[in-house]
């Protein structure tokens, strides 16, 4: 739910508030891949993506395709959120 809160709050333009709930997030889920967790891995790079981290989420997005080769339309979801 924490993911939703920071992902609507940068569609709302405000990204301090955004920000804010992505460092919550991370302080339960961590900041690293979640091995064979794709959706897991893959919030965890929204929420590097949400910090300004750029270089570490591409990293982390890497990883989460890299769990599921086969799943082409979560792929392109990943794209479409900047993956």
């Amino acid at each position: 739910m924490g993911i939703n809160a920071a992902v609507t709050s940068v569609l709302f333009g405000d990204l301090a508030l955004a920000k804010m709930y992505a460092e919550a997030v991370e302080k339960i889920v961590g900041n690293e891949p979640k091995p064979d967790d794709y959706w897991m891995t893959a919030t965890v790079a929204d929420l590097q993506l949400i910090k300004g981290d750029y270089d570490r989420a591409t990293k982390i997005f890497d990883a989460a395709v890299a769990m599921a080769p086969e799943a082409k339309g979560n792929h392109e979801l990943l794209d479409k959120r900047g993956g």
